[in-house]
This record gives structure tokens, C-alpha cells and sequence, in this order.
């Protein structure tokens, strides 16, 4: 039986100098249940042991975040290395309690695009880039009769590979003109009824996480904050690490 594999895109350029992947991978390590390899698509950050177990496929970003995103995607979902249900994980989210990864919740705000202000402001008013493509998400939906759920919120995903391979090829023709969010294409594309499980998302203030499985950290969250608060959590380095002489 083939264990459910984890991917994570990985950008260049963290702000916190790729601190967040290794703490997420030593929450993996000491959290996660039922899962096989975990593919890390993008930079190598350097201080990571590759191995069966972890294994890098190499990308460089050209685009803009949402394009990369979808590119890696779509890298993934030909690689028969990687289990056809896989669980995927940005750098900034970590497990804190046992997860099962091979059964994540698709989550969901349960609120639609079209119910937020920027699906009738005027372009030229929505300063917010990722509010932008949020609009351009949402006119990208409608224009093919499907529904406008928001399934962007911060936390760990189940994508199928062949589900991705469809999205990408149902939205290329809009993806290459104008960025658009993957997460709410593939569920309303694919009609995944979503699970209203509200993300837990620190800043630069330490909160209870007591009942939750997993939490993310804010793109406002500081060095100085997260990497105390991660080695408090995390204090031991995972195998995934390259051993300190």
C-alpha cells in the first residue's frame, strides 16, 4: 500500500531564511501519521538531508506566486513517484497534535467570493494583489457556471493528481493571462464540499492552541517571534535535517 505522500511548495526569498520549513518538517516528524515520502518542489534551502524520505524536485520560480504555485502543482501531479492523494503543506503550517495525512479536511471559509467587497469594486481600487486575484478567481468561476466557495484559508489540503491535471488544464488559458488562486478552483471545479474548520493564524502573539491540530503563522509574524516560538515547540531536530558537526 502506498502511503499518502506530502508536498510542499517552496519559494525563493523567505523572509525568515527558510526558518518555517524546518520547523513544519520537525511538526511532520513528531505529528503526522500515514504518511510516505514528502516532496519538497522548489529551492533546495540548504540544510535539509535528502533521501527516500525526502525527496527534492527542483523548480525555479518565474512567475508570480499564484502561477509558481500552479506549476509546481502541475510537476507534481505527473510524478508517479508521488501517491495519487497527497497531502499539501506550505512551509508556514505546523501540526500540534497527532494528524492523519491521509485523510485531511478540504477546508473552507463557507463564504463565497461574490459576498466579499472586491467582487464590485473597481479594478483600479483594489490595491490588496491578493484581493485582486481573488476577484479574478471569482470571474474565472463564474464564467463557467460553477460556484465561488472560498476554500483559501491557511491550513494543510488533500489534492487528488488527476483532479490537479484537470484544473490546470481547464484554467490555462486564464491562468496565463492573469494570476488566480488554485484552492478555489480545484474545490468548486471539482464541487468539494468543504469542511468549516477556521485556521488558526499566529502574528507576533503567543495564543492557545489547545484543540486545534494544526496552526499557521502570519506573513506579518517576525524572525525574532516565530523562531522562538517554533524551537519552544519544536526543540528537536527532525531527520529530515542535515546533522550540525
Amino acid at each position: 500500500i502506498m502511503l499518502t505522500s506530502i508536498v510542499y511548495p517552496l519559494g525563493r526569498g523567505s523572509k525568515m531564511n527558510n526558518l518555517e520549513i524546518r520547523y513544519s518538517l520537525r511538526s511532520v516528524e513528531s505529528f503526522g501519521e500515514k504518511y510516505g515520502t514528502i516532496f519538497i518542489v522548489g529551492v533546495d534551502p540548504g540544510f535539509l538531508q535528502w533521501s527516500e524520505k525526502l525527496v527534492h524536485i527542483p523548480f525555479a520560480d518565474r512567475y508570480d506566486p499564484f502561477m509558481n504555485v500552479w506549476l509546481k502543482l502541475r510537476e507534481v501531479s505527473e510524478n508517479k513517484e508521488v501517491s495519487e492523494k497527497f497531502l499539501y503543506m506550505n512551509d508556514d503550517f505546523f501540526f500540534v497534535e497527532n494528524f492523519d495525512c491521509s485523510n485531511a479536511p478540504y477546508a473552507t471559509s463557507g463564504e463565497s467570493l461574490r459576498a466579499q467587497y472586491y467582487a464590485e469594486a473597481p479594478l483600479d481600487e483594489i490595491k490588496n494583489k491578493y484581493h485582486l486575484t481573488l476577484r479574478r478567481t471569482m470571474e474565472a468561476l463564474e464564467k463557467r457556471g460553477l460556484t465561488t466557495f472560498s476554500y483559501n484559508t491557511h491550513q494543510p489540503v488533500m489534492f487528488e493528481k488527476a483532479k490537479v491535471a484537470e484544473t490546470f488544464r481547464e484554467f490555462a488559458n486564464d491562468l496565463w493571462q492573469t494570476p488566480l488562486s488554485f484552492r478555489c478552483c480545484y474545490g468548486n471545479l471539482h464541487k468539494v464540499e468543504g469542511s468549516e474548520y477556521p485556521a488558526k493564524v499566529l502574528k507576533n502573539n503567543i495564543e492557545s492552541l489547545h484543540g486545534r491540530k494544526t496552526f499557521a503563522l502570519s506573513n506579518q509574524t517576525t524572525y525574532d517571534f516565530a523562531s522562538s516560538f517554533l524551537q519552544n515547540l519544536f526543540p528537536k531536530p527532525s531527520r529530515f535535517e542535515v546533522e550540525k558537526c
